[in-house]
């Protein structure tokens, strides 16, 4: 679930809307709980699971889709207000894994985590990737100084202002998978 101004966004994952398992989100009214789009992506496909992962900030949407691709990920950016997508996010590098189990937006940045993405030789590093909203557009890869594999780097992201928070529930900085969080300044 998420929420923002007027509009709520409900998901399901288990929708078989484009084939078993495609997933889709619901966007409502908050005031009437009238219905007023199903999001699914454009190019949606069984066994997606779109909607893992999603966030909502004034009529811009972000959903991850866990699945697509084969357990690679992908996330999308919708109007919410008007069912319409926008763009499908991508990073610039091969190694996306699982990109999409988390998504986080604010204003024109959209941050998505993949922690299974591929760095230092280990598929359970992980990473976060930071999207420019208005063009869909890669603007960095956020990666901590320590990481190390088996992190999972990227298993839950959070958005305010200038600041990202980047979760690792994987790291074992004070014991057997701890976990950590990681506060980056996006520098605006």
């Amino acid at each position: 679930m998420a929420i923002s101004g007027d509009l709520i966004l409900a998901s399901a994952v288990g929708q078989d809307v484009n084939g078993s398992s495609s997933g889709a989100v619901y966007v409502f009214d908050r005031f009437t709980g009238q219905q007023l789009h199903k999001l699914t992506p454009d190019d949606a496909q069984a066994g997606d699971l779109f909607g893992q992962s999603i966030a909502l900030d004034g009529d811009l949407a972000v959903v991850g889709t866990l699945f697509k691709d084969g357990g690679e990920g992908a996330a999308y950016l919708f109007n919410a207000r008007t069912g319409r997508q926008l763009y499908r996010l991508v990073p610039l590098t091969g190694d996306r894994g699982q990109f999409g189990s988390s998504v986080a937006i604010e204003g024109n940045s959209v941050l998505v985590g993949a922690p299974f993405d591929i760095f230092l030789g280990s598929a359970t590093t992980g990473a976060a990737f930071l999207f420019d909203a208005g063009t869909g557009r890669q603007v960095a890869r956020l990666l901590p100084a320590d990481l190390r594999p088996n992190n999972l780097f990227g298993s839950a992201v959070s958005l305010q202002g200038n600041l990202a928070v980047v979760g690792a529930k994987g790291d074992d900085e004070v014991g057997p998978a701890s976990g950590a969080a990681y506060t980056f300044d996006l520098g605006y």
